[in-house]
């Protein structure tokens, strides 16, 4: 059998050029005019397949990319068009009800700015700034940020804690007045506050517990805890200033720990708080409130009356857990939490909207502080060392 290179030298066979190839016809003429031994044959229909091969996959890639030409020219030359469901439509107003919890003003207690590193202070005027800033940012959500909702009425829970009291020694020697006074002051300043919230959402709903700096006894009682409480006396003298306003301002006053309440199909109760014991480290208030809900809603489970909603004060830090609500305070960051080396927190209070369908939804701190306020602040004490600032001396 002749080797290859022989029969190329011959000239028996013609090799072809692939690079001049247009198609496998113009390879079968070129070898159609020679007579090929079998193993010659076999090459050249083995480089005819690949040939073929690649043509195929050359026209695919050229189709593929006419196809993303196009595609491309598709998207450049197509205008964004909005889905219809984002363009604003006037739509009937839903309903809803607010509720916002007032907890934790520690009414006449005084908190010294100098002791604090003068991020807070605290005191009537203070305490006076921040009520009247409160109420009227009660009203401010509803007037100026729920558009779309219709509120059908308030719920403005008290959730104690209302005077500083003189359950400690401290509180006794520092207070700016006696408890009776305290009561007697802050009665009317939460009247007219009341009255201002019923002249704007028609129906006032007020539900109340005591907490434990209002106690009149050192120690915790329980017996007689509401009735024996400077916050029970507090929202009775309230609810008798007000009494001319009929059923539009309503109040539920219980000699109970809790109070509950419903609103459309969801159940609400209120606890102070003082009762959930514990807590350090990293979990923080979340071990005892978890513990304490957790035991609550089997004891209401057990009798009948279920809650959706648990709410609470004492712990001063403003908490939305979903089905829990912890509530901040008027009074704001103090000694005890400077001590402790708790963290920081603006004075801030409660509010949110009762959706009949999806139950508690919008949700919104209320803010209390004003700049206003620091005019009653007590004066940096002691004088500025310049020196100190100037950095190195020479």
């Amino acid at each position: 059998m002749k080797s290859i290179k022989r029969i190329r030298d011959a000239g028996e066979i013609e090799l072809v050029d692939r690079k001049n190839i247009k198609s496998t016809d113009h390879v079968e003429r070129k070898v159609a005019s020679k007579s090929l031994d079998i193993v010659e044959e076999h090459r050249l229909k083995r480089e005819k397949r690949q040939l073929s091969s690649q043509i195929r996959e050359m026209a695919e890639q050229q189709e593929r990319d006419s196809r993303l030409e196009r595609m491309l020219d598709q998207f450049t030359a197509a205008s964004i068009e909005r889905p219809e469901w984002m363009e604003p439509k006037s739509t009937k107003r839903r309903h809803s009800t607010a509720v916002t919890m007032l907890s934790d003003t520690h009414f006449d207690e005084v908190v010294k700015a100098a002791e604090m590193n003068y991020v807070n202070a605290y005191n009537r005027r203070v305490a006076d700034l921040r009520l009247e800033t409160y109420f009227s940012n009660v009203i401010t959500l509803d007037k100026d940020y729920m558009t779309g909702v219709k509120n059908q009425g308030l719920v403005m829970a008290l959730g104690g804690d209302l005077v500083s009291g003189d359950i400690h020694d401290e509180l006794a020697i520092t207070n700016e007045a006696a408890c009776m006074s305290t009561a007697l002051y802050w009665s009317a300043r939460l009247a007219e506050g009341i009255e201002r919230l019923v002249r704007h959402y028609g129906r006032v709903h007020v539900p109340v517990v005591t907490g434990n700096h209002g106690r009149t006894r050192r120690k915790p009682n329980h017996k007689f805890r509401a009735e024996s409480n400077w916050d029970y006396l507090i929202a009775h003298l309230v609810a008798r200033e007000l009494k001319h306003l009929g059923d539009k301002l309503t109040w539920n006053i219980p000699v109970t720990s809790d109070v509950k309440w419903k609103i459309y199909q969801w159940r609400f109760q209120m606890t102070h708080g003082d009762q959930f014991k514990g807590g350090n480290g990293i979990a923080g208030v979340m071990s005892p409130i978890m513990r304490g809900d957790a035991k609550k809603r089997n004891l209401e489970e057990a009798v009948g009356t279920p809650y959706h909603y648990l709410m609470m004060g004492h712990f001063h830090q403003l908490q939305n857990w979903g089905d829990k609500m912890i509530n901040g305070s008027l009074k704001g960051y103090d000694d005890y939490a400077i001590a402790h080396a708790f963290g920081f927190e603006l004075p801030q209070q409660m509010f949110f909207l009762v959706d009949p369908e999806h139950g508690k939804t919008i949700w919104s701190p209320v803010r209390v502080t004003t700049e206003a306020e620091r005019r009653f602040w007590d004066k940096p004490v002691g004088e500025r060392i310049d020196w100190l600032s100037q950095g190195v001396l020479v």
